[in-house]
């Protein structure tokens, strides 16, 4: 059975952005190795914590905000589209 034109594509996109995974955990790996030696012990859990409230809020910042304000925008439009507002 032949692939077809969109499954070449999405294979495509899926080893591209495997590799793009595993070149950025080996410069998370380079970068972190000689951090830790820098910093020393209290020095990179202060720098850990700190991380672990950036990706936090970092995932918040581009998935659920942006969603969230789209949902109200839309509502808003349709709300006002509907009772003939402009």
């Amino acid at each position: 059975m032949p692939e077809s034109r969109q499954d070449k594509t999405y294979l495509h996109g899926a080893v591209v952005l495997a590799i793009a995974v595993a070149v950025v955990r080996i410069i998370g790996a380079v970068f972190r190795i000689p951090l830790g030696r820098i910093l020393g012990d209290t020095g990179m859990s202060t720098f850990t914590v700190a991380s672990h409230m950036y990706a936090v809020l970092l995932t918040l910042s581009s998935a659920g905000l942006p969603v969230a304000l789209s949902k109200m925008i839309t509502y808003s439009a349709s709300v006002r589209c509907c009772q003939g507002g402009s």
